[in-house]
């Protein structure tokens, strides 16, 4: 190789070495790349800007909906509270006509328990089939109007009691006498005497009873 050749070789090489130049990229494959990078961060500080508006948004949220539950709750049991205190003057108000339809109640089941031990050995029919089937009709008809009133009571919320052979409870109950019955525990219902009733959850008329002594002593 002459001189000159040499000489343009080497001058060409230290040009390309001063040269800023990248043989891997082209200079707009740089440019874009950097661009890339760029747009990428101010994406991530968007997503971190929203990321923390949308945590402050839910437990804004959060707060909400537990003042919100909270308001709900105190509304439900002042709703409560009401009702319960529209039924109690409305059974304050009923309380008198409800006590009448029991008087007539007590009055029927009398009566009716009267016509059952009326039979065919009584001095007024024994000798009669006409008065005998009288009888049957007066006291289907006494059990009929009983079953109405009961059908009535029931409709304002009236039930009776359940308390023969139970133990005495003041609350529900108004002692009137006491019996011996060996087969039963002491202080247990043994006679009800007037049906107690029940008006809702709260006692219309205490049941009149009779309970059982300790012992077969005389009743005192």
């Amino acid at each position: 190789m002459d001189e000159a050749r040499k000489d343009e070789l080497i001058s060409r090489f230290r040009d390309f070495l001063e040269a800023d130049y990248d043989h891997n990229s082209s200079p707009a494959e740089s440019i874009d790349l950097f661009r890339l990078f760029a747009e990428l961060t101010a994406l991530k500080k968007e997503v971190q800007i929203e990321s923390r508006q949308l945590k402050t948004a839910l437990e804004g949220f959060q707060d909400v909906f537990a003042l919100l539950e909270r308001t709900n709750q105190q509304l439900s049991e002042d709703l409560g509270l009401e009702r319960r205190r529209a039924a109690e003057m409305l059974n304050a108000g009923r309380k008198p006509v409800l006590l009448d339809l029991l008087d007539i109640h007590d009055r029927l089941a009398a009566g009716l328990n009267a016509l059952r031990n009326l039979g065919p050995a009584s001095f007024l029919f024994k000798w009669c089939g006409k008065e005998q089937a009288a009888l049957a009709a007066v006291r289907q008809g006494q059990e009929m109007t009983l079953r109405r009133v009961l059908d009535i009571l029931a409709g304002y919320e009236v039930r009776p009691m359940a308390v023969m052979g139970c133990p005495f409870d003041p609350k529900t109950m108004r002692a009137v006498g006491r019996l011996w019955d060996k087969d039963r525990q002491p202080g247990t219902v043994v006679e009800e005497i007037k049906n107690g009733f029940w008006l809702g959850e709260t006692v219309l008329r205490l049941a009149e009873v009779k309970i059982n002594r300790e012992s077969g002593d005389d009743d005192g």
